[in-house]
């Protein structure tokens, strides 16, 4: 049934049909309806675009790996954690529809980043959890009375 569906979208959209467009939709609708929105903060050189919403309680910073953006990579979880905590997933710089005129591509560099987003949005303490090469961010992000230190731990050994 699916893959009937799918042709006849591709039938009647014709050649303008864009399933990653159309799945990109999907998520966003689905990250809005958990009340989580888009935003983006603009730091000298930097551009981050950083999903934020949710409850009230305690944030949860969720950094994707490699080749993902925050979106796609996290959408699931941050849809159930949006039901209590506040949710905050920065794409990282050049992920998603983050980027840099800086050609400063360091891990250091990511961490700044993360961390203007962050103070952007008034984040006090918080949770912090990153899989692949947001592990290795979430690692290197030391801000004394900001992260679990067991959370970045167990981030980065993932």
């Amino acid at each position: 049934m699916g893959i009937i569906l799918l042709a006849a979208v591709i039938l009647i959209g014709g050649e303008s049909f864009n399933v990653v467009a159309w799945q990109r939709a999907r998520l966003v609708s689905e990250l809005e309806a958990a009340g989580i929105t888009q935003q983006t903060h603009h730091f000298g050189d930097d551009h981050v675009s950083t999903w934020v919403g949710g409850g009230t309680s305690r944030p949860v910073v969720l950094l994707h790996g490699f080749g993902a953006s925050a979106l796609w990579q996290w959408k699931p979880q941050a849809v159930e954690l949006a039901r209590e905590r506040r949710v905050i997933m920065p794409d990282l710089l050049w992920f998603g529809r983050s980027h840099s005129t800086r050609a400063d591509y360091t891990v250091e560099h990511q961490v700044e980043a993360v961390v203007a987003s962050l103070d952007a949005l008034n984040v006090g303490e918080m949770d912090l959890v990153g899989i692949s090469y947001g592990g290795i961010v979430a690692h290197e992000l030391d801000v004394p009375g900001r992260s679990n230190d067991l959370v970045t731990r167990i981030a980065a050994s993932l």
